[in-house]
């Protein structure tokens, strides 16, 4: 082919290594806000917000191996010496992707059980108060009444 040129290889990989991290970044961070707008309750939104912060872990791995494309392909002289720790970090960003998938998997069913745990260890005194809540008598409500007519108010049952 007349006329063509071949692209910079150090430029145009960490080109696509700073939107692979922009873009992990925005699928970690994006669905975060629509979480806590959700009708569920709290204990249940922290859940799902810490299982979808696991990205942020692939995402600092992805900035690690975007450090070591600038400096193996652009920064150093000896491109196969600095490569070797940038195979690695790659490596390692994709095997963590996987583990934080799974982790996200397999800690799904049991999170509501370990967050009561959790979050509830120690306050003792508030599921006692739950109990208490439950226990009490509750008042009858008045009966209706015709318009002009006197209020029925149902009798107390000795205690």
């Amino acid at each position: 082919m007349k006329n063509s040129t071949c692209l910079d290889e150090g430029k145009v990989t960490l080109a696509a290594g700073v939107i692979n991290c922009f873009a992990d970044l925005l699928v970690t961070t994006l669905p975060i806000p629509i979480v806590m707008k959700l009708q569920m309750p709290v204990r249940q939104r922290i859940g799902v917000i810490l299982l979808l912060s696991l990205g942020f872990i692939v995402t600092i791995a992805g900035v690690v191996r975007t450090y070591y494309i600038w400096k193996s392909l652009m920064d150093s002289y000896d491109e196969t010496w600095f490569s070797y720790p940038l195979w690695i970090a790659a490596a390692v960003e994709i095997d963590l992707a996987v583990v934080c998938l799974c982790l996200c998997c397999s800690l799904a069913p049991p999170l509501p059980l370990f967050l009561r745990f959790w979050l509830l260890r120690g306050s003792r005194r508030l599921t006692e108060e739950r109990v208490a809540l439950r226990l009490r008598p509750r008042a009858a409500p008045a009966l209706p009444a015709r318009p002009g007519a006197p209020a029925l108010v149902p009798r107390r049952q000795a205690e």
